[in-house]
């Protein structure tokens, strides 16, 4: 009998340390899916102050912005877990597959925006960057993407660019922007950190920030 009883305290304990089964990303409650096409899906990503996520697997490989940066902690499956500071607008590629979990350690909400790569458009490969053009500043390329940062000054603007290829662009900083496209009326956008824009094929655009703050974006292009 007592060893019965042993054996029912010991599965019991048992069963409450080991971690809860995973969820997909987009099925932990703090992932939010915005958008979604056959190249990508964005997920908004908020944790308030204490929070700690679901353990949740990124079976495709992504590339996570931070909207609104702060303290975590991150625990990979079967690793100890590892502290560290996400600074607002830091852009970060990470390769599938993997699961953890996030705690917000800080006293300010985190936020990210984070784009899973689910296939890429059978376009022609360029091999033209834009780290040569003012206000852009290549951030990280591999063989599947090529990130760059915008930011511009108030006043400030680019010269004519040319997006080679499709492509995320993710607002980090609030400011007021005018896009001019050949051919098109001029645009004027009030962006909104966590704002984004998907956009395909082949582009020509030119950004100015009109705004009295300055302006600061990630810009993914899928190779």
């Amino acid at each position: 009998m007592k060893s019965t009883i042993t054996k029912l305290l010991l599965m019991i304990v048992l069963f409450y340390l080991s971690p809860q089964l995973p969820v997909p990303v987009h099925k932990e409650p703090r992932h939010q899916v915005k958008f979604e096409n056959q190249y990508v899906r964005v997920l908004d990503v908020n944790f308030p102050p204490g929070y700690t996520t679901l353990f949740h697997t990124h079976a495709n490989d992504n590339v996570a912005i931070a909207i609104s940066g702060g303290k975590l902690r991150s625990e990979r499956v079967g690793e100890q877990p590892g502290d560290t500071i996400s600074v607002t607008g830091r852009a970060g590629f990470a390769k599938a597959s993997y699961t953890h979990r996030i705690t917000n350690t800080g006293d300010a909400v985190l936020r990210f925006i984070d784009v899973e790569i689910l296939s890429t458009p059978s376009l022609s490969k360029s091999t033209l960057a834009r780290d040569k053009t003012p206000g852009h500043q290549m951030v990280l390329e591999n063989e599947q993407v090529r990130i760059y940062r915008i930011k511009l000054e108030s006043g400030q603007s680019t010269e004519a660019f040319t997006y080679e290829l499709s492509g995320l662009t993710v607002v980090v900083s609030p400011a007021k922007v005018q896009l001019e496209t050949p051919k098109q009326k001029t645009q004027t956008e009030d962006f909104k950190p966590g704002a984004f824009r998907w956009h395909e094929g082949s582009r020509k655009q030119t950004l100015k920030n009109i705004g009295p703050t300055s302006f600061e974006a990630i810009d993914i292009e899928l190779k």
